[in-house]
């Protein structure tokens, strides 16, 4: 695309400022697959602190660890294998803290009692920096899930107990290292699926009961305080099996939400449920989804606003088989909306997790069509993003599910060594199931002493930036030129994104003279318009203070430039909408209006 506009010598293009031309946002999604040759399972995904992403799966032989980008794109990889071992993993089995990042699953064979839980540390390089045993009283024990805290990760799992098998809960420090072991049970069959840190330093574990009190397996959820000792125990009854898989506190209040399975909540079938309890444990609803089942994932999106991640399998109005399906509930157990993901294929999602912009990155299971792979969705924080999202009929209905309080059977301690793996490194590339990183671009200009000009990128969107003057090529944000003689030139800025291209071009007319007409400079440029988290100024004058009021009159943000032209003011924390920047300058106030996105 082509944008032309005559210009008089020396006149400052404003584009941006004046409205003339406005770029547009990009958008911060992206829906993805990732093949993995060998692919069994899928163990979910995580934001890094640095933008990128971290994604974990089950291979014939081992465990995989793939770490991309911001956009997705593959930077390495690492199987995990022990030749005289079989190794796998359950769902949710990978987590992240700081630069950390924990890979858990089970190992079967020489070495173990009978399964036992792995742990594998690695940097943000794939540098393995701890392997452990997750063992227990020296029989059977599995890592179910890891979920990453402030100082390490705390995982759920199982282990031997009362009966048969207890709910167990570890608390890891950042290098691996078992800082806390507790198991939590009845007299029956006992698993934990999911455990959380709690806004008062205490956890909350779920998973399920076969004798906490209802006539068959019983959701089962585990309050503690910070040292492990159980605070209150909740079963949660269908009149047939129930299970609880994820677990979510409101910090702002205190309430718990667990989210799950169940075969005889409103009637016979599977169908998910999501069930709120107060902070000190007392039931305020459940709610059945009867057309999805198995409630993988839940997260606040502010204090009063939820989301859900379930399993939807053959939905009306779906993509095909099993399908990603994003609920937004309220703290009334109202629903406000939903989105399903997929394809003809199969796409079994397997986690969920927030994203460090409070987006929901959604991670699943691909299957179907060739080799297997991970297929991840990254939205807004209400489920808005990729580009097969669409809204379906979803049964949505109040139940009165039989409570039972329970007092758990609790034990502690663990039995720790190490389970050294060797690694390597197969080679995976990202596909895009569509690509949603559009670019527009953009650019500005500060005409300098007589045939010299300066050009600005102004552009909206991630990618390469490049020049063209009259045929000469060249690169980098920002650049410098001197035009030969008095003339036309076209000048023309292309921005290489990563699914397109744009490009844009202004026909500048240069003078003989640094003289401008009345009136053409404009003393104050703003840019980008709209902005996003950086504004950029420039004024024809030393700015000794700015200010930015909003719509109301208020001022939002000020500060001291102290008699700089150029500054860049960080505008991040503002809501969107209409504001006013005020500079001071020696010889009196200039403003200018501008657009945070």
């Amino acid at each position: 695309m082509r944008y032309a506009r005559n210009t008089h010598a020396l006149f400052l293009l404003s584009i941006l400022v004046n409205g003339a031309f406005r770029t547009a946002s990009a958008q911060n999604t992206f829906e993805i697959t990732i093949p993995v040759p060998g692919l069994t399972n899928v163990a979910g995904g995580h934001q890094l602190p640095d933008g990128g992403f971290v994604f974990g799966g089950e291979l014939n032989d081992g465990l995989v660890v793939v770490r991309t980008d911001s956009t997705g794109e593959v930077v390495w990889t690492r199987a995990l294998a022990e030749s005289a071992n079989e190794e796998g993993l359950y769902d949710r089995s990978i987590g992240v803290s700081g630069d950390r990042i924990f890979m858990g699953g089970y190992a079967l064979g020489p070495g173990t009692a009978s399964r036992d839980g792995i742990l594998h540390v690695l940097d943000l390089d794939g540098n393995v920096l701890n392997q452990r045993l997750i063992d227990v009283v020296g029989g059977s024990n599995a890592v179910h899930t890891i979920t990453g805290t402030a100082d390490g990760a705390l995982i759920a799992g199982r282990r031997e107990g009362t009966g048969s098998y207890d709910m167990l809960l570890q608390q890891v420090d950042a290098e691996g290292n078992i800082t806390g072991s507790w198991s939590y049970g009845s007299n029956g069959w006992d698993w934990g699926y999911e455990a959380i840190r709690l806004a008062d330093g205490g956890m909350a574990l779920v998973g399920y009961g076969d004798e906490v009190g209802g006539p068959a397996p019983s959701a089962y959820l585990v309050r503690t305080d910070a040292q492990g000792q159980e605070l209150w125990a909740r079963g949660v009854d269908g009149a047939s099996a129930d299970e609880a898989y994820t677990v979510m506190e409101d910090a702002s209040n205190g309430d718990i939400y667990m989210g799950g399975t169940s075969l005889g909540m409103g009637a016979p079938g599977t169908r998910g449920f999501i069930t709120k309890f107060s902070a000190d444990g007392t039931h305020q609803w459940t709610r059945v989804i009867g057309n999805a089942f198995d409630v993988i994932g839940l997260a606040t999106i502010v204090p009063g606003r939820y989301a859900a991640v379930l399993r939807a399998q053959n939905i009306p109005g779906g993509h095909g088989n099993y399908d990603v399906l994003v609920l937004v509930f309220n703290g009334s157990g109202e629903l406000l909306s939903n989105r399903l993901f997929g394809s003809t294929g199969s796409e079994y999602p397997v986690a969920m997790s927030r994203s460090s912009t409070g987006g929901l990155l959604v991670t699943s299971f691909k299957s179907g069509g060739g080799t297997n792979a991970i297929h991840a969705v990254l939205t807004d924080a209400f489920g808005i993003g990729g580009c097969t999202g669409i809204g379906v009929n979803v049964q949505w209905t109040a139940h009165t599910p039989t409570l039972f309080d329970h007092a758990s059977t609790q034990q502690t301690g663990h039995n720790p060594s190490s389970w050294l793996t060797p690694s390597t490194q197969p080679s995976l590339n990202r596909q895009f199931v569509c690509c949603t990183y559009p670019v527009t671009a953009a650019f500005d200009s500060q005409p300098g002493d007589a045939l010299a000009y300066t050009f600005y990128n102004t552009s909206s969107g991630n990618g390469t930036i490049s020049w063209s003057i009259d045929g000469a090529s060249f690169t980098g944000d920002t650049l410098a030129y001197d035009f030969p003689a008095p003339g036309t030139y076209t000048v023309c800025i292309t921005l290489e994104g990563i699914c397109e291209e744009a490009i844009a071009c202004q026909d500048i007319t240069v003078a003989t003279t640094g003289i401008e007409e009345p009136g053409a400079r404009q003393a104050l440029r703003l840019w980008p318009v709209p902005a996003f988290d950086l504004l950029h100024i420039a004024c024809e004058e030393r700015i000794e203070q700015y200010d930015v009021v909003d719509a109301s009159g208020r001022i939002v943000l000020e500060g001291s430039l102290q008699g700089e032209e150029r500054s860049t003011v960080d505008v991040a924390a503002l809501s969107p909408g209409l504001y006013v920047l005020r500079v001071r300058t020696a010889s009196g106030p200039f403003q200018q209006r501008w657009t945070k996105r």
